[in-house]
């Protein structure tokens, strides 16, 4: 089984790539590449965000979905867990 490391965004003059780095792998998957900017940054925090809630025995599937939408972007942001979710923290 592979775990998500980090995610990078690379951003050009047009679009932007996703990069991730993974642990369980040989290699890293490829790039998701020619994504929105503002789309790729979006996704990035969404996704470190459930790194975060992962790394922390968090069940998601447990949270309304309005809620993580609205409070995953914010986790991965800042690597702390917003008032929001508090509580699953």
């Amino acid at each position: 089984m592979a775990d998500i490391k980090t995610v990078t965004v690379y951003s050009g003059i047009l679009f932007a790539s996703l990069v991730l780095e993974t642990a369980g792998y040989e290699t890293n998957p490829g790039p998701i590449i020619k994504l929105n900017k503002s789309e790729a940054r979006k996704a990035r925090k969404i996704i470190m965000g459930l790194i975060l809630a992962d790394r922390k025995s968090i069940d998601v599937s447990e949270i309304p979905t309005k809620k993580l939408s609205r409070d995953l972007p914010k986790i991965g942001k800042s690597g702390d867990k917003p008032q929001g979710l508090a509580k699953y923290f």
